[in-house]
């Protein structure tokens, strides 16, 4: 008989998933019971949303800073900047070409009134 296979230990990310919708569900329930309260607890929402903000650009610097450093060669990094490079320009040449034919004819002429008050 084949070993049963065990359900998967619940890490701390699952608690903290928990936590999360606790706490929206908590600020529904705060702003709907209790709105005057609720607009004195702005401050500390406000702070919490600029912490978030202020952590952004390391975060973004050292994925940035990681992805580059695990390239075991240069020559990786710079064949990956020349595709980028590539496709972002056929992209652009091809929408260049596609964004007047999906137009319709005419459509960019704006009547110009005449200094009578009739279009010309």
């Amino acid at each position: 008989m084949a070993p049963s296979a065990s359900p998967p230990a619940r890490t701390r990310v699952h608690h903290l998933y928990l936590a999360v919708v606790a706490a929206v569900v908590a600020g529904a329930v705060v702003g709907l019971a209790a709105p005057d309260f609720a607009q004195e607890l702005k401050p500390i929402g406000t702070a919490f949303v600029d912490l978030i903000k202020m952590m952004i650009s390391p975060i973004i610097f050292c994925t940035i800073v990681l992805g580059i450093g695990s390239v075991a060669r240069a020559a990786e990094v710079g064949r990956a900047g020349a595709a980028g490079a590539a496709r972002r320009a056929a992209h652009r040449f091809a929408l260049q070409g596609l964004g007047p034919a999906a137009e319709p004819s005419g459509s960019r002429r704006v009547p110009i009134p005449a200094p009578g008050g009739a279009p010309a």
